[in-house]
């Protein structure tokens, strides 16, 4: 009988593990949508809007660590962001090697919510899919569907897969 207490207990332990786990996800999703927002608004103000996004794509995502399959939403003559530049470029635009790109972050956005259909972890892999919104200055909100998975690197989710897009109406 000790046994299965002991078993129940760990169980349990270890759900409260992932709870707390799907929890740092669900931080995480909040600053990289508050990270996109002062992308935006450094480019409002006219100050260095260039630093704040190669400051999110350091921090949100692994390039320096492993491969990140990032498809962004809006990318379709280049529809894979393979490394830093191309990431970069996709949110501030004004890289020629990527003329399609009018700077996603830069549009600028007020707000963005992550609205989680699910998040689910694998030891230090986690993977999370859903919609998120972003509301424009006007108060407009787009909505598109995303699924993002993550590495846990130094108790940090680093983004290892980013792939959105519209919804098809």
């Amino acid at each position: 009988m000790p046994l299965l207490r002991s078993v129940k207990k760990t169980s349990l332990h270890f759900l409260g593990i992932i709870k707390i786990m799907k929890n740092q996800i669900e931080q995480v999703q909040n600053e990289w949508g508050n990270a996109v927002v002062a992308v935006g608004k450094a480019f409002i103000d006219k100050s260095d809007y260039r630093t704040v996004a190669e400051d999110l794509v350091k921090k949100f995502y692994g390039y320096e660590l492993f491969p990140v399959l990032f498809k962004p939403t809006l990318a379709v003559e280049t529809p894979f962001r393979n490394d830093f530049e191309a990431a970069l470029s996709y949110f501030i635009g004004a890289n020629s090697q990527f003329s399609e790109d009018k700077g996603f972050a830069i549009r600028p956005w007020t707000k963005v919510v992550f609205e989680n259909n699910i998040v689910t972890v694998e030891g230090d892999l986690a993977f999370a899919n859903g919609i998120y919104h972003f509301t424009d200055l006007d108060g407009e909100v787009t909505s598109v569907e995303y699924t993002f998975g993550y590495k846990l690197v130094d108790d940090f989710w680093k983004i290892s897969i980013h792939h959105s897009s519209l919804p098809i109406k």
